[in-house]
């Protein structure tokens, strides 16, 4: 019997191990891990430290690197992309200036595609730049939309403002070349009248057969007005073919300060799937998730037939408890020196909380700067103007923006400004707990994983702290460049672009 139970024994420890491993080991197939956008990973063994190595004057690769840095490979020089880690696979968007590919020259989008294992280049994307319009493809940029993989496909928008659907796993019959199979791609610009400002940074949303879109519509070149103040600025498509199916109502309109780059966020409300979406008009909107049926029996043939999406409820960002009036109608400037408050970064949805920041634009907005995050309690039968019923709390009123999202974990949330200090918050009384200031500028939004917060800012220092409320510092890394894109966790290992390199640590 001893002899039987010892195989059965060890047997059932392997299991057990498998187990976890699948528990505890995960992709990270999108921009927040899920679709409520909170980034936070159960992965464990994560690095506490590492060493980055030295950069060759002559080559540029990174040499004299940790044993625990599994692999580095160079990327564009500027990459404000977050990676993704999918099927095998992980994906940053970035500029040309690697030039993987002699064929492939000047200024270019780019999305390169990498064996999660060895980091072996296996395609790139790539899309020329629009050159010709001032402030629509702003040059250097490359792709800065994350994309999502769902069953084997890749979604994101080119720097064109392309909605892209690729395959992300080649043919091995293919020509032996870079390029991916391209499965369809929509032309929001031409087909939806919209005017991309600087760039599109859509997290795109998947969710029951449908894509929900942000579309980056802004102002002209002037920085003063719009150029086509109908346009969308969140549309929904058919995963399956491209085609859009629905837009909002009109929404925004003529209220828009610089650009339209917030993303959607996706929330389970009482049993209820809702789309929360922050506009460029300081507005945060809700409504309850489309059904792909509800559009079989029709397509729209021009943007105006797209069915108009009406919000359930909206939340005016613009803090009303310090007006000396109780409106709570603000009056909206538009354009450069814009003092108004708008939604950059995608709303956070966490443990039943609504989590969404509001700021005066990072570029052209007016001084003094101004922003605040606010705790929302979202249920399923809100509706109408909730600026004053959802409302929980709200962080004090930073003198600075904010172009990142909260991460909430075990009743603490941390979040920044972009003038680099850190809070840590109770999430649900609101009480700020902890300040620490890391310098700089950030625009990496903190990721939570394996009992660490990691992030990084733009003077090439790479921070890993404790998670809790004293937010101790570990350690201060000194990376070969700026980071401004988030870092990525999974399947134990974690991910950190840096302007030139990806970074592969375990």
């Amino acid at each position: 019997m001893k002899n039987f139970l010892i195989p059965c024994f060890a047997a059932c420890l392997v299991l057990w191990g498998v187990v976890c491993s699948m528990i505890w080991a995960a992709d990270a197939p999108q921009f927040g891990v899920d679709f409520g956008r909170n980034r936070i990973s159960h992965e464990t063994g994560l690095p506490e430290t590492f060493d980055p190595g030295k950069k060759s004057p002559q080559t540029n690769e990174i040499n004299d690197v940790s044993p625990n840095v599994r692999w580095v490979k160079q990327i564009g020089s500027r990459t404000y992309s977050t990676p993704i880690v999918a099927e095998g696979c992980v994906l940053i968007g970035t500029n040309n200036d690697a030039k993987y590919g002699p064929e492939i020259e000047g200024d270019q989008g780019v999305l390169l595609c990498f064996d999660e294992k060895n980091g072996e280049l296996l395609w790139q994307f790539t899309s020329p730049k629009i050159a010709d319009i001032p402030f629509f493809d702003t040059a250097g940029i490359g792709i800065t939309s994350p994309p999502i993989v769902h069953q084997g496909k890749v979604y994101f928008v080119s720097n064109r403002g392309e909605l892209c659907c690729l395959n992300l796993h080649r043919n091995n019959n293919q020509a032996k070349n870079l390029e991916p199979e391209i499965l369809w791609r929509f032309d929001m610009p031409q087909n939806l009248s919209v005017r991309q400002h600087d760039t599109n940074n859509c997290a795109v949303l998947y969710y029951d057969g449908l894509l929900y879109v942000n579309t980056a519509n802004g102002l002209d070149d002037h920085h003063k007005n719009l150029a086509n103040p109908e346009a969308p600025a969140l549309v929904v498509f058919d995963a399956e073919t491209g085609t859009p199916l629905a837009r909002d109502n009109g929404w925004v309109g003529e209220e828009i300060s610089h650009g339209s780059w917030c993303s959607p966020t996706l929330g389970i409300v009482e049993g209820q799937s809702f789309i929360f979406f922050g506009g460029c008009n300081g507005v945060l909107y809700a409504f309850p998730t489309l059904k792909k049926d509800d559009f079989s029996q029709k397509t729209a043939e021009t943007e105006k037939e797209l069915y108009r999406i009406k919000s359930q409820w909206h939340f005016r960002g613009e803090p009303w408890f310090q007006t000396e009036t109780t409106k709570d109608d603000q009056p909206f400037e538009i354009g450069h020196g814009s003092k108004s408050l708008i939604c950059l970064a995608p709303p956070v949805f966490a443990e039943g909380k609504l989590y969404m920041s509001f700021s005066v634009d990072g570029w052209t907005g007016g001084t003094p700067k101004r922003g605040w995050t606010v705790c929302l309690k979202p249920t399923a039968t809100l509706s109408g103007d909730v600026t004053r019923t959802a409302f929980l709390w709200g962080t004090e009123i930073f003198e600075e923006s904010i172009l990142t999202t909260p991460a909430v974990h075990n009743g603490l949330a941390y979040l920044t400004h972009r003038k680099g200090q850190l809070f840590c918050y109770d999430a649900e009384t609101g009480e700020k707990l902890e300040t620490v200031t890391l310098g700089g500028d950030i625009w990496s939004s903190p990721l939570v994983a394996d009992g660490k917060i990691y992030i990084g800012n733009d003077r090439r220092t790479f921070y890993i702290l404790e998670e809790g409320k004293n937010l101790n510092i570990l350690e201060k890394i000194t990376m070969p460049d700026q980071m401004f894109g988030s870092s990525t966790a999974a399947n134990q290992t974690l991910y950190i672009p840096v302007n030139g390199y990806l970074y592969a640590v375990h």
